[in-house]
């Protein structure tokens, strides 16, 4: 089904996902269109990997690295060789809102980016601290590790960024300019010190 105000095929609207509290794909798209000037921004040129819950969130999701088959041809994609998978793959690159509507109709409902741009892929420009906790630690704990996390990156000279990691925890993000590897990035993460 076409609504003409986008590119993509909508399909099972009224198909719930979030089971407990009866929310439809077609919500769920409504709220990607309204956060779509914040989400679009942070998205923009960087190489996207799915998890994808199409009968709904209380049923077992897959994790989707390659674009779909049947992808539309107006969907920028990226090909990738990634080392983790020993093979290229065919990242999907959301620039635009059609895409971010496009993810949502696939019931795509996390949405892992990479650290590091296209153009500069082997180079990141976020840092992330993934904090997730494991009994006996709870969510409290996860808070209390954010906020000394932020003080120690503050005496540092860093500005950092929280945001939920879409399971249990949080992802503290510092944005850096592109120059060091993922190598390096992970040093600072275990030890707080970039060298060139």
């Amino acid at each position: 089904m076409s609504s003409g105000l986008t590119k993509v095929e909508l399909s099972n609207l009224d198909k719930i996902l979030y089971p407990e509290l009866k929310i439809t794909k077609g919500q769920i798209i409504e709220y990607y269109i309204k956060i779509a000037p914040k989400m679009l921004d942070l998205l923009a040129q960087r190489p996207l990997v799915l998890t994808r819950f199409p009968d709904g969130i209380d049923k077992e999701g897959f994790y989707e690295k390659d674009a779909p088959m049947g992808t539309p041809r107006w969907i920028k994609t990226v090909k990738r060789f990634s080392e983790t998978a020993n093979r290229t793959i065919n990242y999907i690159v959301c620039n635009d809102l059609d895409t971010l509507i496009w993810i949502a109709n696939l019931a795509s409902l996390e949405i892992h980016m990479t650290l590091g741009q296209v153009d500069s892929f082997e180079n990141p420009d976020l840092i992330l601290f993934d904090i997730d906790p494991e009994p006996p630690a709870s969510f409290d704990d996860v808070i209390d590790v954010a906020l000394l996390l932020k003080e120690k990156l503050l005496n540092l000279g860093f500005k950092s960024y929280v945001k939920t990691s879409g399971k249990k925890g949080l992802h503290i993000v510092i944005p850096i300019f592109p120059k060091y590897s993922y190598r390096q990035t992970r040093e600072f993460v275990r030890f707080g010190i970039l060298q060139n």
